[in-house]
């Protein structure tokens, strides 16, 4: 099976004269099972990619970790601090 055809993430290593496949995405690495195409690599590659793929960003604003997130995060520490009185704008 040539690379082109191959799945996103899949990862083809020829090592002690057979090839083998790897889920691969950033420093993640998951064998795959049986051969590109079969059942039992659909399984496996399909698992893989559910537990290590990017949270879904919505319309509005984005995942944890986006920019929106941390801004979010910021606004909300600001209200906190401001509800509790520690955050005194005399001291800036």
């Amino acid at each position: 099976m040539k690379r082109r055809d191959l799945q996103d993430f899949v990862q083809p290593v020829k090592a002690r004269g057979r090839w083998y496949h790897y889920f691969r995405k950033g420093a993640v690495r998951v064998a795959l099972p049986g051969r590109p195409g079969s059942r039992e690599f659909q399984v496996a590659y399909d698992r893989a990619l559910r537990q290590h793929a990017p949270e879904k960003v919505t319309k509005r604003g984005g995942g944890v970790g986006s920019l929106a997130w941390v801004i979010g995060q910021y606004k909300d520490a600001l209200t906190t601090m401001a509800r509790c009185h520690a955050f005194d704008t005399h001291d800036l």
